[in-house]
């Protein structure tokens, strides 16, 4: 099992905490065997991290494989079971939703790359069909925007304007991207996708990308799916803009880690584009957390205890994400716009919502 001392910093539900890494780790590994089923785990907090961080499917299915979940009690096992049959309706009913979209888009001819949740699951989950997925993530070429927004529009298709109107425009212009709803779907449409590193945004290589992908006619004649290496940097870069801002999750951790172990990819591989190359403290944080996925889901000695790096990673997913405030919102975008006219629309709109 993973350490005893250093991990994860937090104290509080320990046991249940390591219970669930041991079993991703396990997972990953396809390790039928696990260190057994402690005594007095609280597994109501089990449950609700591992739903909340989108594990309870996969930790459903380690623990059936162990044979962990015929000691459970008929409650616990009814409702993990029902959790997953769930989970593999929504996985199917994601799929549908991405293939009528692409359809759409063939017609259109527009070609669009998926990616996160729904290219996993025909990449990386295909022997586990539970990937949960709260919306259809979407790659386009800048130069199709238009076209793409006006056809999901055609489609009924409503630009998600949230809490302030005015700033929507502004938020695809720093982020590179934009959310699309109707009714229970929700795309993602993604061009340029940015991402805040360290206190700056940085741009994903997507043009680059693009050149690398492969078509994949199983899905559609303009469907085309990321090379390993782009698949594992794009979860990368998500990882990162999403530590930084205390909003990581343990799927996400899971996911980059089915990567690497699949395509055996190295690190120095993943690290090989010139977005980092020019900024070590960057470059020292990117490895920081391809060391930390290392740790949790590939090192050898289970006695060996996480590096502080790695349990202030854990510390800051098992916290869950903090409460922004609006002003320290408003100044990551600032950074974005070069027009002073811009920054003084942008923050009027938290002034005039409406």
């Amino acid at each position: 099992m993973p350490p005893t001392e250093n991990s994860p910093v937090d104290q509080r539900q320990k046991a249940e905490k390591l219970f669930i890494l041991d079993c991703l780790r396990n997972f990953v590994q396809s390790e039928d065997s696990t260190s057994g089923l402690p005594l007095n785990l609280d597994w109501d907090y089990i449950l609700a991290v591992a739903e909340t961080h989108r594990l309870l499917p996969f930790l459903t299915c380690h623990l059936m494989k162990t044979k962990l979940f015929e000691r459970l009690s008929d409650n616990l096992r009814k409702r993990m079971s029902s959790h997953l049959a769930r989970a593999g309706w929504e996985n199917v009913v994601k799929k549908m939703e991405f293939e009528g979209i692409a359809c759409s888009f063939e017609e259109a001819r527009i070609p669009l790359i998926p990616l996160k949740g729904i290219a996993l699951s025909h990449s990386i989950y295909k022997k586990y069909p539970y990937r949960l997925m709260g919306d259809l993530d979407i790659l386009i070429e800048e130069k199709n925007i238009g076209r793409a927004r006006n056809l999901l529009q055609e489609k009924g298709f409503q630009l998600k304007e949230g809490e302030y109107r005015w700033q929507v425009k502004y938020y695809d212009k720093a982020l590179g991207r934009t959310t699309f709803e109707k009714n229970d779907q929700v795309i993602d449409l993604q061009w340029k996708p940015r991402f805040l590193l360290d206190g700056k945004w940085v741009e994903w290589p997507a043009g680059e990308a693009w050149r690398r992908a492969k078509p994949f006619p199983s899905l559609g004649k303009n469907v085309l799916f990321l090379s390993e290496v782009d698949m594992a940097q794009h979860l990368l870069f998500q990882i990162m803009g999403d530590l930084g801002l205390s909003n990581l999750f343990l799927i996400q951790l899971l996911d980059l880690s089915l990567v690497i172990k699949k395509y055996d990819l190295s690190k120095n591989r993943l690290l090989a584009f010139h977005e980092v190359e020019g900024n070590p403290l960057l470059k020292t944080k990117f490895q920081t957390v391809l060391e930390a996925v290392d740790e949790i889901f590939f090192a050898k000695a289970r006695g060996q205890a996480f590096s502080p790096q790695t349990c202030e990673i854990l510390e800051c997913i098992f916290q869950g994400p903090p409460a922004i405030p609006k002003v320290f919102a408003a100044r990551l975008f600032l950074k974005t716009f070069s027009s002073p006219f811009e920054k003084i629309v942008f923050l009027l709109g938290y002034l005039f919502p409406s």
